[in-house]
């Protein structure tokens, strides 16, 4: 089901509201995709329709909301990171290699993306760089922001007081959390960067549990992390730790129980 028919589908459930999460997307089209399927054509300077594939967004020029999907529901955006549509903190720089993106296809994807930004600013007088949020997941927020005029929203904090967490924090003496890999992505409002916001306000000690960790010692601080430890025993492959990833966290949950049982 594409996201033009999930989205009938919730509007005959009569929604009042459409929340569109966006994170772990494997993108990074500015939303062209997303926005192709519920209606929006992109067009370049002599007014052809692209294909609304990564790779032609340097081409766009003009955008086409004529077929567009118009519910009148309004769209909100939840995004688990604040990075800027374009740079060095951008989607492609940040993103994009982790989703198999070559030095190559980094170079076309920003220039697209630039251009992206530049078509905005001139048909919506939006400058996406001002704009927390609108590089993630590929840039999907950005174009649902500008064109849809949906609104983007830091969701870490959505979720947390949905699930309580400040409450929760403060009703313990040691917080424990974690993610795969802790890399310079998690100090830009990912999951571990808002535990760690949270139990530094209520000054709870925090200890970190990761695959691998990229970040340096002030990195780590500035995170908020008092400790970190790596589940892997020893140098090892990708496939190996992730068969053996049972065994790796209880050997590590049983060394990091048998140091707090020293405090």
């Amino acid at each position: 089901m594409c996201i033009r028919d999930r989205i009938r589908h919730a509007l005959g459930k009569g929604v009042s509201k459409i929340v569109l999460l966006i994170g772990g997307s494997a993108t990074n089209d500015a939303g062209i995709g997303a926005l192709h399927a519920l209606g929006v054509k992109f067009l370049d300077k002599n007014g052809k329709q692209l294909p609304p594939f990564p790779d032609q967004m340097h081409k766009i020029n003009k955008i086409d909301t004529s077929d567009r999907l118009d519910s009148g529901i309004p769209i909100e955006i939840w995004s688990d990171v604040t990075n800027p549509f374009t740079g060095i903190k951008g989607a492609v720089s940040v993103f994009s290699p982790q989703k198999g993106a070559s030095k190559k296809d980094q170079i076309i994807l920003e220039k697209g993306m630039i251009n992206f930004s530049r078509v905005i600013q001139r048909l919506y007088d939006v400058d996406l760089n001002k704009v927390s949020g609108a590089g993630a997941a590929g840039g999907i927020g950005a174009g649902f922001y500008s064109i849809l005029g949906s609104t983007i929203t830091q969701c870490t904090h959505n979720i947390f007081r949905m699930l309580r967490v400040r409450e929760c924090i403060k009703s313990h003496d040691i917080i424990i959390t974690g993610e795969g890999g802790l890399d310079i992505q998690s100090m830009y409002g990912k999951l571990v960067h808002g535990i760690c916001l949270e139990a530094k306000k209520l000054n709870k000690p925090i200890i970190g549990i990761c695959g691998s960790n990229k970040l340096s010692p002030l990195e780590l601080t500035n995170l908020g992390l008092t400790s970190v430890f790596s589940i892997v025993q020893g140098p090892c492959t990708l496939e190996y730790a992730i068969k053996n990833w049972e065994a790796n966290m209880v050997s590590t949950g049983s060394r990091l129980g048998a140091l707090l049982r020293l405090v």
